[in-house]
């Protein structure tokens, strides 16, 4: 869906090479985490077919909690 949502907003703003910038989720209770490793994976599929995107990692933040304070 993501690349779609690229694709169409690239279109309405009438700019072809908008950049975005996607944020990986950080590391979680795996409980609550389930599909998110899938997840991660496709943002980096999406970034690596995209020149003018760029993808944020961010497994090293967060301790375990999904909105950590120190970000």
């Amino acid at each position: 869906m993501l690349p779609g949502l690229m694709s169409n907003w690239r279109t309405l703003f009438g700019q072809p090479h908008l950049a975005f910038i996607i944020v990986q989720l950080p590391n979680a209770d795996p409980s609550e985490a389930s599909n998110w490793a899938e997840l991660r994976e496709a943002q980096a599929k999406i970034v690596a077919n995209d020149p003018d995107s760029r993808l944020v990692v961010t497994l090293d933040i967060g301790g375990g909690v999904l909105h950590p304070l120190d970000k």
